[in-house]
């Protein structure tokens, strides 16, 4: 059993973070600009009841998808502890891996990847 997905994400201290990110957050996706449903990503990991609205980026499904395969890739390991900075090599990253054009929100790539199934590992394979 996971803390985190069976009773962390269950609980309504995350309910209630999640409601008003997504509340006061704008409807597309923080990485690339898609519009639809978005997850809620945690930039850090820090005592669960500590994180606050500006630990958490709104981002699509395959974003936070890609998110999380680069992390597990050791491919997202920032020195800083600088939320925005974080957030900016996050974003720098994933322009590099996938070609995601995004730029803090100001112009958001209209058509977000797609094929369906990005082959995260052949992307990864070809990067420099």
């Amino acid at each position: 059993m996971s803390y985190y997905r069976d009773v962390y994400l269950k609980s309504e201290h995350w309910q209630t973070l999640r409601r008003n990110k997504a509340r006061h957050s704008k409807k597309l996706c923080a990485a690339c600009g898609a519009e639809g449903p978005l997850d809620t990503h945690h930039l850090v990991y820090l005592n669960l009841k500590d994180i606050r609205n500006t630990h958490l980026r709104r981002v699509c499904r395959r974003c936070h998808d890609a998110i999380h395969e680069l992390k597990a890739r050791g491919m997202l390991n920032f020195k800083t502890k600088n939320l925005n900075g974080i957030w900016a090599g996050t974003q720098a990253r994933l322009l590099k891996v996938f070609g995601i054009t995004h730029a803090n929100g100001i112009t958001p790539a209209r058509e977000p990847w797609t094929d369906l199934d990005v082959d995260l590992n052949r992307r990864l394979r070809t990067e420099p």
